[in-house]
């Protein structure tokens, strides 16, 4: 944890939000409290109206409004995603934050966080695409009431958002997600002939070692020549196809593919907008994460340009050098065999 964390005391709030005693509120509640146990947490309430929790560190309170006091705390909700709590408070003290919350990306017309490249929150709007919240916030230097009324009032000077997915902590796979054109396949541009497929030099073989240490492969591919009438949604899906077809020949286990055919500027009106689908936002990642119950502290993501460096703080992106300007990575490579062992060495797999 970073230095600021070791010279506060922090308080955990659990909220049960069931109006009646459940097994699956009682493994919840075990859970939390075993973790912030862990961590230390000076006090430990649990907000229900309901719950009898006989346990000398624990405290049940009804509501919220008599914890205002502590200023300093993690608040964790019922229902909320599985998160790693201990990158969570860690990003919220290095960054001096208010108020960190949790977030879930949503794709309903409602109103909705938007958050900054530094995921600092911008402004809650009436939008298609955005966040909500999903049900853990950390809060320093004010309670809990105080915290939740400067959100109201949309006061969002040092208060910031990280976007989960909703997975099942026990059954967690690891995967390494690929960019397609300048990765898999030679990028000659707007690529889509099935005629046209020429795979990269080495890939194969990288794919194949890559595959001892994770539990597949997600492609994720912005195509934005579908949306600027290049060529067609179905076409795209025929070239993709046949493309898995030929590394499953080589025993390449793909799991499955996403793409994003948006783009602000296209020229096919169903197609023209700005999405969280498209890379480097983190829309694809987090459907295929839900999809999959995939843990992305534990997977990686492999590209060739800028855009495939993900916004999300605990994804981990390697950047394979070819034809596209890179300014100011750090975490470019001159080939394949860089990259693995990179991976190796980052995720201590040797």
């Amino acid at each position: 944890m970073g230095d600021r964390r070791q010279e506060v005391s922090l308080v955990g709030i659990i909220n049960l939000s069931s109006e009646s005693e459940k097994r699956e509120s009682r493994v919840f509640l075990e859970k939390i409290i075993s973790k912030f146990n862990s961590l230390n947490f000076e006090n430990i309430f649990v907000v229900s109206s309901y719950c009898v929790y006989r346990n000398q560190n624990v405290k049940v309170v009804k509501d919220l409004n008599s914890l205002d006091g502590f200023k300093n705390f993690l608040f964790v909700d019922e229902k909320s995603p599985y998160i790693n709590i201990d990158f969570f408070l860690d990003f919220h003290f290095k960054k001096r934050s208010l108020i960190t919350l949790s977030l879930r990306m949503d794709n309903g017309y409602k109103e909705k966080y938007l958050i900054s490249e530094d995921y600092q929150i911008k402004n809650k709007l009436l939008a298609d695409d955005g966040y909500l919240e999903s049900g853990i916030f950390a809060g320093s230097g004010l309670g809990i009431v105080e915290a939740k009324e400067k959100l109201n009032r949309k006061d969002f000077s040092k208060v910031y958002g990280i976007p989960f997915p909703y997975v099942i902590e026990d059954e967690l796979k690891r995967v390494v997600f690929l960019d397609r054109d300048g990765i898999i396949n030679e990028d000659t541009g707007y690529v889509y002939k099935i005629e046209e497929l020429r795979l990269k030099d080495g890939i194969i073989d990288f794919l194949k070692a890559l595959q001892f240490y994770f539990d597949g492969f997600i492609i994720v591919t912005n195509q934005a020549g579908i949306a600027k009438g290049k060529f067609t949604e179905e076409d795209y899906l025929k070239f993709e196809t046949h493309l898995e077809e030929v590394l499953k020949k080589e025993g390449i286990n793909i799991i499955d593919s996403f793409y994003c055919p948006f783009h602000k500027d296209g020229v096919v009106e169903k197609y023209k907008k700005d999405s969280l689908d498209r890379k480097p936002a983190p829309g694809m990642f987090l459907k295929a994460a839900e999809k999959y119950n995939v843990n992305l502290f534990e997977s990686v993501m492999i590209g060739d340009k800028e855009s495939d460096v993900i916004a999300l703080p605990y994804l981990k992106s390697y950047i394979l050098k070819g034809s596209y300007e890179l300014k100011g990575l750090s975490n470019v490579y001159k080939n394949f065999d860089e990259i693995f062992e990179v991976i190796l060495e980052d995720f201590s797999l040797k």
